[in-house]
């Protein structure tokens, strides 16, 4: 076939050529040429606030992922959920001197933990707790967070990520306000962890409104904890150097697992002190206020029995096992179980209509006379399953309550009401 005109072809010019050059600059100078239009509603937001074009030290800083992480955790434990006042939902962000404070509140006890970062202007804000925490926690490891404050909120970065945190003013937010009081003991954070731990198992019911948390007061070279709900006791030392006289004083129950959360962030040393209304623990790095349970705590090491006859020695795992086993024909309407102590032996028995009957038996030291007897089989696995370590005795009073101790320095003490089986 021949080859057609050259008229006919089409000319190589002709598909080079930028046919939307002609739109592209009438598109642009109409976007140029366009009168702007003036809002009052964005002048009057902006107004009061540095151009974020124009300005060149935003209020802003950049802190680790890990160390933000770690302190919006342990602050977040006090926040729970409240509609009616919005900024207690909040963390308050204080930035300031190459220091950061985090601040959170329920109006009952107030947790601030200050970490170290690089701040480019002093500011003040409260952003949502939960979404700072979230931020950090998602960030990966090793890298930095940035937080500045932007004419609609505030920002923040982490790597590629970008976020937009809603705000309230900081003045919104309830101070701590630590009242002036000064320390009176000091003690390692472990111990005091440790000894609330031991103890915060036993939770006194409504009807014994002063006995609703956990009781620190002075014993010979350090503290005592101390939980009592009418049926049980749980006591444990710990070491601690008092200055001068220390009132005993009573933490909320809610409050013991708030402490030991918001404290953890590597502090060592505590001081603690109160007005005989507020506590405040001290970490350097980290405080901790709270409101106290108001009432007199019963005052059990007067009327504390003395323990008669002959220890039983025993494995705190052999017995827990036991128990767990003989709990399986436990059902609603039995919650106790029989105790049989015998030369070497203790028996465990339970029955119930439901669930039918189990027995089990542990060997245990023992050679004194044979006992019957029974107490509520939760409070005795609470107690044995305190016991820190393997080895433990049993101990009876004159009243027939069951003493359980371990047998290790600084121990926590058990005391259980026996009951009809």
């Amino acid at each position: 076939m021949p080859a057609a005109p050259a008229a006919m072809q089409p000319s190589p010019k002709f598909w080079l050529r930028p046919v939307t050059s002609t739109r592209r600059a009438v598109r642009s100078a109409s976007v140029t040429t366009a009168p702007r239009r003036f809002s009052p509603r964005s002048a009057a937001s902006s107004a009061g606030r540095p151009n974020s074009r124009n300005a060149t030290m935003p209020h802003s800083f950049i802190t680790e992922r890990a160390a933000i992480s770690r302190a919006a955790a342990a602050v977040r434990t006090v926040v729970s959920a409240n509609k009616a006042i919005p900024v207690l939902n909040n963390v308050r962000i204080d930035a300031r001197d190459g220091r950061v404070g985090l601040l959170t509140t329920n109006q009952d006890c107030w947790a601030e933990v200050t970490i170290a970062a690089a701040v480019n202007d002093p500011f003040a804000i409260t952003v949502p707790a939960a979404l700072l925490e979230d931020i950090a926690r998602t960030a990966p490891d090793g890298a930095q967070i940035e937080l500045l404050l932007t004419d609609t909120g505030a920002a923040a970065k982490s790597g590629r990520a970008r976020f937009r945190l809603p705000t309230l003013p900081s003045d919104q937010f309830p101070p701590l306000n630590d009242h002036g009081i000064e320390p009176q003991l000091r003690m390692k954070l472990a111990d005091l962890i440790a000894a609330i731990s031991a103890v915060d198992h036993v939770k006194a019911g409504d009807h014994m409104s002063s006995h609703q948390g956990v009781l620190l007061r002075a014993i010979p070279g350090g503290i005592e904890c101390a939980a009592f709900d009418g049926n049980r006791l749980s006591i444990c030392p710990a070491e601690a150097v008092i200055d001068g006289e220390f009132v005993p004083m009573t933490i909320p129950m809610p409050v013991v697992g708030k402490i030991k959360s918001a404290m953890a962030v590597g502090v060592d040393d505590i001081t603690i002190g109160h007005n005989g209304r507020l506590a405040l623990i001290n970490g350097g790095n980290a405080r901790f206020l709270t409101r106290l349970v108001e009432g007199k705590f019963t005052e059990y090491w007067k009327k504390l029995p003395d323990t008669v006859g002959e220890p039983v020695l025993f494995s705190a795992r052999d017995l827990s096992a036991a128990m767990a086993r003989v709990g399986l024909a436990q059902d609603q309407f039995n919650s106790g179980v029989a105790v049989e102590l015998a030369t070497d032996s203790l028996t465990l028995s339970v029955a119930s209509q439901s669930a039918g009957a189990a027995t089990d038996t542990v060997m245990v030291g023992y050679s004194g006379e044979g006992r019957k007897t029974g107490f509520s089989l939760q409070f005795l696995r609470d107690a044995v399953g305190k016991c820190p370590g393997d080895e433990a005795e049993l101990h009876f009073d004159g009243l027939g309550n069951a003493h359980v101790f371990a047998r290790c320095p600084n121990a926590p003490r058990h005391m259980v009401c026996p009951m009809n089986v």
